[in-house]
């Protein structure tokens, strides 16, 4: 199978989750900006995003730093998904592997557009494609097992800690001790390939979740597919300001500070280009805010006040007051009305 090639951006790759994983094994940003020839500045922006090639060259510094030939699996094996924002939460919120799967295929690109998934069920067997980023000379070798081993990592919690793929192929060369790939994922593993590819049988995909929260989760796909609309078009502050409003929702406080510190510009920078567009942070974030409260309200059974808590408000009172100055009606008004 053909995927589509990707190529690289400087939109790069979320990689906190990376950093912090080696500051709790003994290296912090300044051991690794020397290695990587970089300063504090350039390492990792305020919002977490690492370019794409710098994120390669970390990963594989990392391993060798501490000896480490299958960090990425390692890695993958002990993160929360949670780092991931909204795509961890809908892959967590899939109601089996089937459909998380498909929403980590349509949704990574919020993610990181840089890298891909792709699945394909034929014959009882199911195929993991995964396409790293295409940057001529760089080592992808550890950004793919990181890759390759959520999915194993995901498959196991659903069908036993002792399963194991049918078939294991990598775009990299075959290691000089392979036995840690063996003992993760297999005997019937393939280097040089064409493809990083995981292939097992179809029938564990459709494991119900256990863990699957049927009313939060229209409310994520809701989200997921404004962000996906608004992917191409970035550079629009005030669009750039809805996005991190949107994807820090029931993960962390949004301020302006916080906001503009993520955009990499000063608050009166932020202040100043929102007012160019007749617009301000509080008129965007409530106008959000207001968005993601009437999707809960007609499409989920939450209750008013979680929805307030989801959306970061301490009294369901003062969530009231923001709606209803918005909307002309209460939030239990606005339910009765668009709700069968």
């Amino acid at each position: 199978m053909q995927l589509n090639p990707l190529s690289a951006t400087q939109r790069g790759m979320p990689a906190s989750w990376l950093i912090s994983y080696l500051r709790d094994h003994g290296i912090d940003r300044a051991e690794i900006c020397r290695a990587v020839d970089v300063d504090e500045t350039s390492l990792i922006s305020n919002s977490g995003i690492m370019r794409t090639p710098l994120y390669l060259q970390v990963f594989n510094w990392a391993s060798k730093r501490l000896e480490n030939a299958v960090l990425g699996v390692d890695i993958a094996e002990s993160i929360n998904e949670r780092e991931f924002g909204i795509l961890g939460h809908l892959v967590l919120n899939g109601s089996s592997l089937r459909e998380s799967f498909k929403f980590l295929e349509r949704y990574h690109c919020i993610f990181s557009p840089d890298f891909e998934y792709k699945f394909t069920y034929e014959g009882g067997r199911a195929q993991c494609h995964y396409a790293e980023a295409d940057i001529p000379g760089a080592d992808s070798t550890q950004d793919i097992n990181f890759g390759l081993s959520l999915i194993t990592r995901a498959i196991r919690e659903r069908a036993g800690q002792s399963w194991k793929p049918i078939r294991v192929c990598f775009t990299y060369p075959q290691p000089d001790d392979a036995s840690r790939h063996s003992k993760h994922f297999g005997d019937m593993i393939c280097f040089d390939q064409a493809i990083n590819l995981l292939e097992y049988e179809d029938e564990v995909v459709d494991i119900p979740s256990t863990n699957a929260d049927a009313n939060l989760l229209p409310i994520l796909l809701a989200q997921a597919n404004k962000l996906l609309d608004e992917q191409q078009i970035k550079t629009d502050i005030v669009k750039q300001v809805r996005l991190q409003v949107t994807t820090s929702i029931g993960y962390r406080p949004v301020t302006s500070e916080t906001t503009a510190r993520r955009l990499n510009m000063s608050v009166r920078q932020l202040q100043r280009q929102l007012e160019a567009r007749h617009t301000s942070f509080r008129q965007i974030k409530d106008e959000t805010l207001v968005r993601i409260a009437k999707d809960a309200l007609a499409s989920s059974e939450l209750s008013i006040t979680e929805i307030a808590m989801k959306l970061s408000y301490s009294e369901t009172s003062a969530f009231d007051r923001m709606f209803k100055k918005k909307v002309g009606v209460s939030p239990l008004q606005y339910r009765k009305q668009n709700t069968l």
